[in-house]
């Protein structure tokens, strides 16, 4: 026999079950989904698709929430899917009668069936039922981010926001609650095993019959064996104990507990064959000898639990009186003394208070147990007379089954006892009347069920008509989005040449007809910069009208426009720049994109990212929205996972960064008035850090005060605030800070961010030597015009690319410079100046260089072509080339560096001079 596992971790929602009770378990289960959904995850046989003769092969299913689609593998222990079901826009269906196989139904996406098998009717019906769910909760899901998203950025409505940061309280605002979604589920498929989580594990460990005929009778004894094992040992824990200095050893059980479960339930799929039957005895015996042994384990982790529980409560209180003795010992005169007796009397009196309310709180529930143990004891004595009256109404209808058998073979049906035997049997001319009776009836219900199979089968296909009309309009809907995005991309480079055109017109000029078009042209310009996309447009369908977003979905303003003096030209530069974005994200590169990512997570399942070469080459791709608050904190973790365990470990009452706050609570702090000055001027463009009163803003206050108590020797230094500005999009406020940490001090060079700055003074050499290198004849241009690079590219690296680039520009920079380290920074600075080299040369003298440098960085838009560039196009690029140029300007810097003390010290100490000469000579 194949064994078939489902699994499907949810929260369950019941009532405290005394462990003495001995009720038998609860027919029906209710379990409330949460948000997100619980995992779900199984065995199943599915119909292979290649060869002449298709059979039924068993596979491992597991759902993935974020892109709604049903992962098989060859087994649970693989980690290469065969494949993928896309479960948005499937349909379900399956055969009823004769003509389906038990448990066996069909899934319908886009050209291609699966059909996939379950163990019985239960199984496939909880199969189904979940699978719906699931569809609908994202089809929910998707449909209320599309409301908020604007209409170029319509094609990613379907990614997920992430799970932390200030991006997740801003999708979360945004989107209405959805009610909580009930179900139930057959009680003799599931079982609710014992966790010490929480949280229970629904596991309907259900056996699927092989095809060769296996003995049933001993499929179904065993099923209801294993149901009688589990039968009143339902036990939900709703919180985790608290941890404890033995918390391994307890593991250490829970997981020998568990792999003896997973022998068990592997023993039980194996498959049997008349054959085997002599080793049955044998393998009973070993059985029910792991079977005790699980038991004793349980009870053994259930004590050790109680007695840790125990311990740690004495601890508690241990270390309150230690801490009460102290206060008392350190008080300074009797009258505090005095007052700590009078607080401890205070608690006292409000703890006997609350013990009575408890006392009186547990009378009510006992009571409240009383009658529900009254109930249920009359519930059972119902359940038990309705089972008589079925067995009875059984014995009823067998009885008539049986005249009915007889009237067809045209028999007498016995009337009497065994005492009016002698009398006269029935006459035949009575039998054609009885049996036409039956016989009618027969075959109306026969007719009837070929009606409703008929129906049935005509429904499914109904429903696999509509679907497929479904995913036309989708593909409709697809491609007439794609068509409004080009459209919207054309309208703002018309609108940016409508109103370069309007300014080359508006030039002063004399005469009374010009004065009138002057006055047209001039209208028409302020009502070309001032409109806020309030345009009338036609919709078609359920197209969103074009408008002008104010805020991409990071938060930054769509109308953070260069510095010009004529707001025309901004306004112009503004949309061109807006058109170039959209159709930067119309390329099908990003959709294949985001299928690798997919296809990476659904391999790797809940596993730890490694570092591999495949996985590089996905971050330079660019990581997508849904998986970069996942993708940074595992970098993050990687460089300061160490260091961050042993400064938590010095302070065992909190997490470092809590410590940090709360040991220097209400201390001087020298960097303080600097952080306060550059807390508004961080983002002034992103929602998220416009105000004061911004969350961002009172999130970014305290991790930089923490990292200045946590590193004096940088204190703080500007550039800081909006690394942690960015890092708090995605990341908690604690993550943001170990974020921070592993910046400045593990991929930064040293003394990148100190009072000198020599580690940025000696990167912007390494930076032009780089470009005289790679760009010699863009380098000598800019050598010919005195055109000093560092008045530029000093914030690029400084701010890690933070100010004045575009979003997700800057974002991709972030993703590889995480993983990668600071040489990824000067390899997109090399990309800036390779993508606008033919426009630099242009420019023939310094002002114009140099305005153009400042407004370059907004005009890097198109993200593909930019990492093309500095992963292939300026390879090669070693690391020890980098390395080796820093070690050499280090010296010079720092050379300069003390030279420059010297003459600071020499000018201090001659004006020191002169001033007492002069002071001298007044006196004289």
């Amino acid at each position: 026999m194949e064994g078939n596992l489902l699994d499907l971790d949810v929260p369950v929602v019941s009532k405290d079950v005394s462990k003495d009770s001995t009720e038998p378990e609860v027919q029906k289960t209710e379990v409330i989904h949460s948000d997100p959904l619980p995992k779900l995850s199984g065995y199943l046989n599915k119909k292979g698709d290649r060869g002449l003769v298709k059979v039924f092969r068993q596979r491992w299913f597991v759902y993935e929430p974020r892109r709604c689609r049903l992962y098989y593998y060859k087994s649970s222990e693989d980690a290469t899917a065969l494949g993928s079901i896309d479960i948005a826009g499937a349909s379900f269906s399956f055969e009823q009668g004769e003509q389906g196989r038990a448990g066996q139904f069909e899934i319908s996406c886009g050209d291609r069936t699966f059909v996939l098998q379950a163990a019985d009717h239960s199984t496939m019906m909880f199969w189904l039922q979940e699978l719906q769910l699931r569809r609908r909760h994202y089809s929910q899901l998707r449909t209320s981010m599309a409301r908020t998203i604007s209409t170029s950025a319509m094609a990613s409505a379907s990614v997920l926001p992430p799970r932390s940061g200030l991006l997740k309280q801003q999708s979360t605002s945004t989107q209405k609650a959805e009610p909580s979604v009930h179900y139930q589920t057959v009680a003799p498929l599931i079982t609710i095993d014992e966790t010490s989580r929480g949280v229970a594990t629904v596991s309907p460990n259900v056996c699927l019959p092989s095809d060769n005929g296996s003995d049933t009778k001993h499929w179904s004894s065993e099923m209801e064996n294993r149901n009688s094992e589990h039968q009143g040992n339902t036990k939900v824990m709703t919180s985790q104990p608290p941890p404890s200095p033995t918390r391994s050893g307890v593991n250490r059980m829970t997981g020998f507990a568990s792999s003896i479960k997973k022998k068990l339930s592997g023993n039980r799929a194996v498959p049997q064959s008349e054959n085997s039957t002599g080793s049955v005895p044998h393998s009973q015996e070993s059985l029910l000898t792991l079977q005790d042994k699980v038991e004793t384990l349980e009870q053994e982790l259930e004590a050790n639990q109680k007695v840790i529980k125990i311990l740690h409560e004495q601890l508690s209180a241990a270390q309150q009186e230690k801490r009460s003795s102290d206060h008392f010992v350190h008080a300074g005169s009797e009258k505090e003394r005095l007052e700590l007796v009078r607080q401890k009397d205070r608690q006292l009196a409000e703890l006997q208070k609350q013990l009575s309310q408890t006392k009186m709180e547990k009378e009510d529930i006992r009571l409240d147990l009383k009658c529900s143990e009254t109930s249920v004891q009359e519930l059972k004595e119902q359940l038990l007379m309705f089972q008589e009256m079925l067995q009875a109404k059984d014995q009823v209808i067998m009885q008539l089954t049986h005249q009915v058998d007889d009237l067809e073979h045209g028999q007498a049906v016995p009337t009497g006892h065994s005492e009016d035997s002698s009398q006269e049997p029935t006459q035949p001319h009575n039998i054609p009347v009885s049996t036409t009776g039956w016989l009618d009836d027969t075959q109306n219900l026969k007719d009837s069920l070929e009606a409703f199979q008929t129906q049935n089968r005509f429904l499914n296909n109904e429903i696999l008509e509509l679907n497929l009309l479904r995913n036309d309009d989708a593909t409709r809907e697809q491609v007439h989005l794609e068509k409004m995005a080009e459209l919207e991309a054309k309208y703002y480079q018309i609108k940016s040449k409508y109103l370069l055109l309007l300014n080359e017109l508006h030039t002063p000029q004399r005469g009374g007809e010009e004065n009138k078009t002057q006055e047209v042209i001039s209208q028409l310009l302020d009502e070309a910069i001032n409109v806020e996309g309030n345009e009338p447009v036609e919709t078609v369908g359920r197209l969103q009208p074009l408008r002008e977003e104010k805020f991409d979905r990071y938060g930054f303003s769509m109308e953070a426009d260069l510095e010009e003096a004529n707001p025309v030209v901004s306004r112009a530069g503004s949309l061109q720049r807006r058109s170039e974005e959209i159709q930067a994200r119309t390329v099908e590169e990003n959709i294949s994109i985001g299928v690798k990512w997919e296809n990476y997570f659904a391999n790797i399942g809940n596993r730890d990212l490694v570092r591999l070469p495949e996985l590089k080459s996905l971050i330079r791709a660019g990581i997508p929205y849904e998986y970069r608050e996942r993708i940074w904190n595992w970098c993050v973790r990687l460089r300061v996972q160490d260091s961050r365990n042993q400064a938590d470990l010095a302070s065992p009452q909190q997490s470092h960064y809590q410590h940090l706050h709360i040991t220097n609570r209400g201390k001087f702090n020298p960097a303080g008035k600097q952080i306060e000055l550059d807390l508004m001027r961080t983002l002034p463009h992103n929602v998220h850090y416009g105000s004061m009163e911004s969350e961002g803003i009172q999130k970014l206050r305290r991790v930089l005060v923490a990292y200045s108590w946590h590193n004096p020797a940088i204190g703080y230094c500007q550039g800081l605030n909006r690394i942690v500005a960015i890092a708090l999009l995605f990341m908690t406020e604690e993550d943001a800070f170990w974020c921070l940490v592993a910046i400045v001090e593990h991929i930064m060079p040293q003394d990148y961010f100190s009072k000198t700055l020599a580690g940025s003074q000696v990167d912007q050499r390494v930076f032009k030597d780089l470009l005289k290198e790679k760009l010699p004849h863009l380098s000598s241009h800019l050598d010919n015009n005195n055109v000093d690079l560092s008045l530029v590219t000093f914030n690029w690296f400084l701010t890690i690319f933070v100010d004045g680039m575009p979003s997700d520009t800057m974002l991709r920079i972030w993703d590889a410079f995480l993983y990668e380290g600071s040489k990824v920074l000067f390899r997109y600075a090399l990309a800036f100046f390779k993508a606008s080299e033919e426009t630099i040369l242009l420019q023939k003298d310094y002002m114009s260089i140099f305005k153009f440098l400042r407004q370059m960085p907004q005009t890097m838009v198109d993200t593909r072509r930019l990492a093309q560039i500095a992963f292939h196009d300026l390879n090669p690029f070693p690391r020890r080339n980098i390395n080796a140029r820093r070690a050499f300007h280090k010296e010079n810097v720092w050379a300069e560096l003390r030279e420059l003390d010297a003459i600071r010290e020499d000018f201090t100490s001659s004006y020191e001079q002169r001033t007492a000469d002069c002071l001298s000579d007044d006196e004289s």
